[in-house]
C-alpha cells in the first residue's frame, strides 16, 4: 500500500506548489536591447549636455558620439515609439557633435524628450524595468 500512496502523494505535492498566474509577455529580444541602448545614449547625450563649457560648447570626445552613433545604427527596434526614439536620438547627437551656440540646449531638450519617452514605454512595458541602465 506504502508503495502506490507514496508516488501519488509526491505528485499531488509536487502540483500543489503551482500557482496559475499570468504571466508577463516578454518584450521582443530587439525592443529589449533597443531600450537599453537608447537609454544608454540618451544618458550620454544629456551628462554632455548639462556638462558644457561657459560658451555654450559640449564637450564631447568625437569617438564617444562615433560610438553612440554605432550603437543607434546596429538597432532595429519593432516598437515604433522606440523607432522615433532612435529618430530623436540621432538628432540630438548632431547637435552634440555641433559647436554652434545653443546647441546644449538643444540636445538637452532633444534627450529630454527622449527621456519621458523612455518613461512612457517602461509604463508601458513594466518588464523592461529589468534592463534599464542604472
Amino acid at each position: 500500500m506504502r508503495r502506490v500512496l507514496a508516488p501519488l502523494a509526491l505528485a499531488l505535492l509536487a502540483g500543489c506548489g503551482r500557482q496559475h498566474h499570468k504571466t508577463t509577455p516578454q518584450l521582443p529580444p530587439a525592443d529589449r536591447v533597443a531600450f537599453y541602448q537608447l537609454a544608454t545614449v540618451d544618458g550620454l547625450v544629456r551628462s554632455r549636455a548639462v556638462v558644457s563649457d561657459e560658451r555654450g560648447t559640449i564637450r564631447v570626445s568625437q569617438p564617444d558620439v562615433d560610438d553612440s552613433r554605432r550603437r543607434l545604427a546596429a538597432l532595429a527596434p519593432g516598437d515604433k515609439g522606440l523607432k522615433r526614439v532612435r529618430g530623436e536620438l540621432l538628432s540630438a547627437l548632431a547637435a552634440v557633435a555641433a559647436t554652434r551656440p545653443g546647441a546644449p540646449r538643444g540636445a538637452l531638450r532633444a534627450a529630454h524628450d527622449v527621456y519621458l519617452e523612455l518613461l512612457r514605454y517602461e509604463s508601458l512595458h513594466p518588464q523592461v524595468a529589468r534592463v534599464v541602465p542604472d
